[in-house]
């Protein structure tokens, strides 16, 4: 997730206090049939204490799945 749209130096943060949509990002992939591919998860803003936003994140990602 970024912080701005639009900026090439847009700060990076953790996913889903951005400004990214992700939950219709994850509509539409559901819409798509993405339900077997892969997702990767970087947290390069926190690199030495990125564990706890990597979870954060993993629990983000199955909140919003279980909605669709």
């Amino acid at each position: 997730d970024v912080d701005s749209v639009g900026n090439p130096h847009a700060g990076d943060v953790l996913v889903g206090t951005g400004k990214l949509n992700f939950p219709a990002i994850f509509s539409e992939l559901n819409r798509q049939k993405f339900n077997t591919g892969m997702f990767s998860i970087e947290r390069e803003n926190n690199w030495y204490n990125n564990v706890p936003d990597v979870i954060a994140t993993v629990k983000y990602f199955k909140e919003q799945t279980s909605k669709l």
